[in-house]
């Protein structure tokens, strides 16, 4: 398996290069403006990120602001903070109505926010903001291994999706059987290994994605069965979804893990039709570092 990997042509690992992808569709996409808004039907959409609000950005102090640091979530905002305030409003909205506003105020009040906006969607983005924004939920940690984490996190989401669309994955296995399992399995570890090699000039951001995809892959390869590979990669994109900096205190990583395993417990409980958008709200708020 590992010859395989190493007799690729550097021709097919520069088209398949996903921090070249990556990195080139970073360049060319523009930041998507930060907006929350409810259709007539209640369905709630979030659309991009909100800036930190002081308190964050005061997490770095000035003296190290010329370092090449970033703030690093432990509760992230696409896979968690992001779905999860959608529901929140969802919820809200449809048990309150017209008084959800006063609702998320309230919300927002018991945690010690001011200078509150008036408009209801004002009020959404204000609480999506200060979610996000929440220094109980961030690290200041190196920049390099930040958004090395995005580039392998987005990667291990197409690898998924790669096992459910794509031609050659669907063919593979529908062309397996008991005389060439073995074989078809090394040909699906061979095609799970190409999402994730990388190519290119030495940065920091390189070495950190190598680094992570040394371990990866060395994962994958150790697999022994279709099965295994397939309950793997699942595994894999959680795993990198809820990383952990080693620049987190204890207290820290303690309370962001019971937060999340209660933010799973509340969201499993409202899309099985419990009444507990009170609950979800106060929960979500509760991630706010009280001011």
């Amino acid at each position: 398996m590992g010859k395989m990997i190493q007799n690729q042509t550097v021709a097919n690992q520069k088209l398949l290069s996903p921090l070249k992808g990556s990195v080139a569709k970073t360049k060319a996409k523009k930041k998507k403006e930060f907006k929350v808004s409810v259709d007539p039907t209640g369905n709630v959409k979030i659309v991009g990120r909100p800036d930190f609000n002081t308190r964050a950005k005061k997490l770095i102090p000035k003296a190290d602001q010329g370092m090449d640091l970033d703030r690093r979530h432990l509760v992230h905002y696409d896979e968690e903070i992001k779905p999860y305030g959608e529901l929140v409003i969802q919820k809200v909205v449809a048990k309150h109505g017209a008084g959800t506003g006063a609702v998320i105020k309230a919300a927002l009040m018991s945690r010690g926010c001011t200078r509150l906006p008036s408009s209801d969607e004002a009020l959404y983005q204000r609480l999506i903001t200060e979610v996000n924004s929440s220094v109980a939920n961030l690290v200041p940690d190196d920049a390099s291994i930040n958004k090395a984490i995005e580039i392998v996190r987005a990667n291990l989401r197409k690898l998924r999706q790669q096992w459910v669309h794509d031609p050659e994955v669907l063919r593979i296995f529908s062309e397996m059987d008991k005389n060439n399992y073995h074989q078809a399995t090394d040909k699906l570890k061979f095609q799970a290994s190409l999402s994730l090699l990388i190519t290119g000039a030495s940065t920091d951001i390189t070495a950190a994605v190598q680094l992570i995809n040394k371990d990866l892959l060395d994962l994958i390869n150790g697999s022994q069965t279709a099965h295994e590979l397939y309950i793997l990669i699942g595994e894999l994109e959680n795993s990198v979804t809820f990383d952990i900096s080693q620049k987190a205190s204890r207290e820290k990583i303690a309370f962001t893990n019971e937060w999340r395993r209660a933010r799973e417990a509340h969201e499993a409980n409202a899309r099985s039709g419990v009444d507990n958008a009170d609950e979800m709200l106060a929960h979500l708020v509760s991630l706010i570092e009280k001011y």
